[in-house]
């Protein structure tokens, strides 16, 4: 619903009030999609690592190729997220913009950590997390 609702709507506002242009419009769209990308292959990764939980499944090499790809997806989208703050940082006049995006990114650091430790528990031996 966002991808298909939100930005056309925000562009048509920002069109009929004279803030910003067509150009730019073009580029934030790039931007966010590639982040909206990386959040679809989260969820995706997620439903197909849940299957595997419900079929008893997730030691499987297919469950843990699962859980890798999520752990991916999150730290990318992370540091994605980062240098989209970091560039909105350098660039804005208003802090509404910034605030929004760090805040985002901050929630998929947190997401991030978590599926990093999920990933490690699942894949490294008992007994190498014990030495």
């Amino acid at each position: 619903m966002l991808q298909l609702l939100s930005f056309p709507g925000q562009f048509a506002a920002d069109a009929r009030t004279g803030h910003g242009t067509q150009l730019a419009r073009w580029v934030l769209t790039f931007i966010v999609g590639i982040w909206l990308i990386f959040a679809q292959v989260s969820l995706i990764s997620l439903a197909k690592i849940i299957s595997f939980i419900y079929r008893g499944e997730l030691l499987s090499l297919g469950g843990k190729k699962w859980i890798s790809l999520h752990t991916r997806a999150l730290v990318s989208g992370t540091i994605y997220g980062a240098g989209v703050t970091l560039f909105a940082a350098i660039q804005a006049d208003n802090p509404g913009p910034v605030i929004l995006v760090a805040s985002i990114t901050t929630f998929t650091a947190t997401i991030s950590v978590i599926g990093y430790f999920f990933r490690y528990q699942v894949l490294t031996p008992a007994e190498d997390r014990i030495n």
